[in-house]
This record gives structure tokens, sequence and C-alpha cells, in this order.
């Protein structure tokens, strides 16, 4: 079914519902008038876990340097800015702006997590791509170092690679290193960002 279909579908439904519920306007004879909601059980919020607790750690304004090897063996460093903000107690969305291989950078990302599946997710795009980068991961054994994994276009050929980055946070630093490749084999480090808590 076409979207102009389902559409037109979508609103003969609505059209109908309307009509059965508000035709006269009153309640039919012998019911008894209900406020709204009665009868329906309170839908329970969810309570944050000490893993989302963890992701909110890093809310704030945090500033330092990327520095990149994407363009070759002799590393790119440039200043970075980055604000976390909280997006209720499960979310964080972050904005990442510096000035790379000469043009102004904007990324955005989620990072959360997912209960039901044990694993941290999150999501990035920035001004640079088209790409939609989707990750998930979990903390390494030491309990430090959160891994997440994702897939990339390769910038040259577009081919879909393996890529994959390590954080290890404190409440005064970030570090992040990005990899490329296969985790316990062939693999490029790609970029590193190094930040200190700007906000106090």
């Amino acid at each position: 079914m076409n979207s102009a279909k389902i559409k037109a579908t979508t609103l003969l439904l609505l059209l109908a519902s309307c009509a059965s519920t508000a035709s006269s306007g009153e309640a039919p004879q012998g019911a008894a008038a209900e406020p709204p909601g009665a009868g329906e059980e309170m839908m329970t919020m969810p309570e944050p876990t000490p893993e989302h607790a963890r992701v909110l750690e890093g809310v704030g304004r945090w500033t330092g340097t990327l520095t990149s090897w994407e363009a070759g063996p002799d590393p790119v460093q440039v200043e970075a800015t980055q604000v976390v903000e909280a997006v209720g107690g499960f979310w964080t969305v972050c904005t990442m702006t510096c000035d790379f291989m000469g043009m102004p950078y904007m990324g955005n990302g989620h990072v959360g997590y997912d209960p039901d599946r044990g694993l941290f997710v999150g999501n990035w795009v920035d001004n640079m791509s088209a790409a939609f980068a989707w990750m998930e991961g979990n903390y390494l054994e030491d309990g430090e170092t959160l891994r997440m994994r994702w897939q990339a276009p390769d910038w040259m050929t577009g081919e879909l690679l393996d890529n994959w980055s390590d954080t290890i946070q404190t409440a005064t630093t970030q570090t992040r290193t990005f990899y490329r490749g296969t985790e316990g084999g062939e693999h490029q480090k790609v970029m590193e960002i190094t930040m200190t808590r700007a906000d106090g």
C-alpha cells in the first residue's frame, strides 16, 4: 500500500472513530459518564539503572584536542569542544565542534543504556558525512573502558568497515580512541579525542 493510500485509510479510520464516539455529543441512555482515563491502569514509568547513571556522568562542557591519522601517517591535531546534556535520566545528547581539515566540523550523538539487551547504545551524525552510525557496546573486563562498535563507510571506497572506540572517563578527564579494522587483528588507530571538564 502506497503512502497516499495509507494516509487516506488512516484519515477514514480517525473520522469513523470520531463519528462513533461524538456524533451526538451525549452519552448513550443508561450509561454513566466517566472521567477520561477512568478504569485504565496508570502507566508505570521505568527507573534509571546504575548504567544510566554512569552515562549521565558525562554531562557537562568539555574542551581538549582531537588528533586524527585519517590524512596520513603524520597526525593532525585541532582544538575541540564538546557539550553533553542530559535527556531525562536515561540519555545524553552530545554536540562536538572543531575546525577539521580547514572546515568547521559539528557532530551530534545520543548515548544511553538498553537494560533489556544489557548493552550501551548510541548514534552519531555529523556535517561531513551522509552516514548514520548506530553503536552498541559494553565495558571491558577492566570495568573502566567502554567499547562501542559500529560500521561506517570508508571515505575513499564507500565500503562498510568495522569501527570501534574505547572511552575512559573520570570525573574531570575523558579519552576516546577510535579504531578501524578487526578487533584482535589488522586494524588502524584513526583518531583520539582527549578532553578535560571545563565546567568545574
